[in-house]
């Protein structure tokens, strides 16, 4: 009797980085950071008080008529400290840009998407699904928008991550995408 092969078939990976990130200051409300190295993800009641990430994903060149299996949005977090922290991912809409963008006219947060646990400590990548939404902003304009904010603002903790500006955007946030071709 003959035995058959079957090879096993890993679907591609498509890696889509942030066309714009930004973090936003409740205790500066008119200050943009739109061109620091480092996105951050604040929940407390002093100095720079709440901050909150915002990205921007560009879809356009995910393969036409693909299967997509799978959409990670990753971050690599460098710092954390004073506490763990429960963070949500929210759908936003694609209004805002990188260079104008503050507390003040931050976009309304839409729908909750995921939500991960920060830990204390250094350096590590941590992920969110968001595979409907970004299917279904592949169906509309092509472009995904992100917020990432603590479950519960005004306690302690906070989170230094990468942005695409950091050392030449090696640590960059971006999206994973598998997919089936057509």
């Amino acid at each position: 009797m003959r035995k058959k092969t079957i090879k096993e078939f890993s679907p591609p990976i498509d890696y889509i980085i942030s066309t714009d990130d930004a973090h936003v200051a409740e205790g500066y409300p008119n200050m943009n950071w739109g061109d620091a190295t480092a996105l951050y993800l604040q929940s407390y009641t002093e100095n720079y008080k709440n901050e909150r990430i915002f990205l921007k994903f560009d879809l356009s060149g995910t393969p036409a008529n693909s299967k997509i299996v799978k959409v990670d949005l990753y971050l690599h977090r460098w710092r954390g400290k004073f506490a763990d922290v429960d963070v949500r991912c929210y759908s936003i809409d694609d209004s805002w840009g990188e260079g104008t963008l503050t507390w003040n006219n931050q976009p309304t947060i839409k729908d909750m998407l995921g939500e991960v646990r920060l830990k204390r400590g250094g350096p590590e990548w941590y992920s969110w699904d968001v595979t409907s939404f970004v299917l279904s902003e592949l169906e509309r304009d092509k472009v995904a928008s992100f917020c990432l904010k603590a479950l519960t603002e005004d306690e302690s903790g906070q989170h230094a991550f990468s942005s695409r500006e950091w050392r030449g955007g090696t640590l960059s946030p971006y999206l994973k995408v598998i997919y089936y071709p057509a």
